[in-house]
């Protein structure tokens, strides 16, 4: 036993101060390890922080530059945009495939006429009234091509459909530095005199009949228009003749408005107009009606060339639930005729006010009249057969018309109205039996 445990033990204390020896040099061993390490990720960092700082830098020029091509971009975009309103380049109206915009609308009446006898409408009838279909189509930015036909109109003597405005509109001709005082229209259009045509169309006309003067047109010709601030203007020059494909006289007609807002409430503004001489064997008749007919021939078969000359007032005043409107004109017509003198001085007036009752109601009442020395062929809300054809000429014509008017929904109205109408002949009789109710439904899209 003695023996065995000292061969044992031997070892184990051989063993003991190499192992102390190994323990002794580990925190050494470790401190030098873990200090490599730690220079190892120092260097790393360091490379991170330089790669990252390069990156940086590469991000801000590229950021520089991308702000630097926008301020270009915009640059170039607004110098385009300024380069396109102030210019009208020679490619600007050069044939193309489309439009930019096309706009298509319109509108129409549904009417029913009961007249007296000697009503333009005695037979209690139904009617498709003034009714019309637009087409709008943008050629430009600021030009327009525009075209109404006149699918039924109430003056029209025929079915057919008829050929109303078609012109081409130029908009801010001299550019933007201008406003909208320098428009232009070449073409078919309305004839600018008075106030009354911008409002005789069914769903503008509060009533169903118009004035009696009612003087309206479309002739061919060009307009210059425009407005600044409450000035507004338009003046024409057009053939004059209602024949739409030849004018047989070199005179054209002039026709121009001025208007002033005064205020929100009070708009003035004053018309006059030269029909130029029409050419009684070529054009037959003026392209202005008046008082539900047209300036025509009054002289022998010898005369060859008549003419109008005429002068209009026309004022509104709008209140929040209502209006007051009204013109005074006057006309002058003459002609050339060697066997005597036919000439005819007019004089024509109206008032009309109308007042909204609740959200939807209204109630319109005009009154109006013209008076011819020597007399006319005019036939107001008469039949045509007895007061133009019939050879009856009127002193005096005044009428009276009171309605209501529904508005169901934005573009669909309901009108009702009763015109009362009396007058003067040459040969000394009254006219007579020409009163009319008239019922309409007018709807535009």
């Amino acid at each position: 036993m003695t023996s065995l445990t000292a061969c044992s033990t031997t070892p184990t204390r051989r063993l003991l101060p190499s192992v102390g020896a190994a323990l002794a040099l580990l925190p050494c061993l470790l401190a030098d390890d873990f200090e490599q390490r730690l220079a190892a990720l120092a260097e790393q960092n360091e490379a991170l922080l330089k790669l990252a700082q390069q990156q940086q830098a590469q991000i801000a020029e590229l950021k520089a530059r991308l702000d630097s091509q926008a301020l270009e971009v915009a640059e170039q975009e607004e110098a385009i945009a300024e380069l396109r309103e102030t210019s009208l380049p020679a490619s600007t109206f050069a044939p193309s495939r489309g439009s930019d915009r096309i706009l298509i609308s319109g509108d129409a009446g549904f009417a029913f006429f009961a007249g007296e006898a000697n009503n333009e409408f005695p037979n209690e009838e139904f009617r498709v009234d003034d009714a019309r279909l637009t087409v709008e189509a943008q050629v430009h930015h600021n030009a327009y091509l525009v075209s109404t036909l006149e699918l039924f109109r109430r003056e029209s003597g025929n079915e057919s459909i008829e050929v109303g405005s078609l012109y081409l509109d130029v908009e801010n001709i001299f550019g933007p530095d201008y406003g909208h005082l320098f428009n232009f229209r070449i073409g078919r259009f309305d004839i600018p005199f008075g106030e009354e045509y911008l409002n005789r169309y069914v769903m503008e006309n509060p009533l169903v009949s118009h004035s009696v003067a009612d003087l309206w047109g479309i002739d061919q010709g060009i307009e210059l228009y425009g407005d600044e601030g409450n000035f507004s203007y338009a003046v024409a020059i057009q053939n004059g003749g209602t024949s739409l494909l030849r004018d047989f006289d070199s005179d054209k007609s002039i026709a121009g408005r001025v208007a002033y807002q005064f205020n929100e409430n009070f708009k003035l503004s004053g018309s006059l107009m030269r029909t130029g001489d029409i050419d009684v064997a070529g054009d037959a008749q003026s392209e202005l009606w008046i008082g539900n007919v047209v300036f025509l021939s009054l002289g022998s078969t010898q005369t060859t060339k008549f003419w109008a000359d005429l002068a209009e007032l026309d004022f509104t005043y709008e209140w929040d639930s209502g209006l007051l409107t009204g013109h005074y004109g006057q006309a002058w017509y003459d002609n050339n005729d060697p066997q005597g003198d036919s000439s005819r001085d007019f004089e024509f007036y109206s008032i009309e006010a109308r007042q909204t009752l609740g959200e939807r109601f209204y109630a319109a009442a005009r009154y109006s009249a013209m008076e011819v020395d020597g007399g006319y062929p005019f036939s107001g809300n008469g039949a045509r057969s007895i007061y133009l054809f019939g050879g009856i000429l009127t002193e005096k014509l005044e009428r009276l018309s009171l309605g209501f008017g529904y508005w169901a929904f934005d573009d669909v109205v309901f009108k009702l109205e009763y015109s009362i109408e009396e007058g003067d002949q040459t040969n000394g009789r009254d006219r007579k039996d020409t009163d009319q109710i008239a019922a309409e439904v007018g709807v535009r899209f």
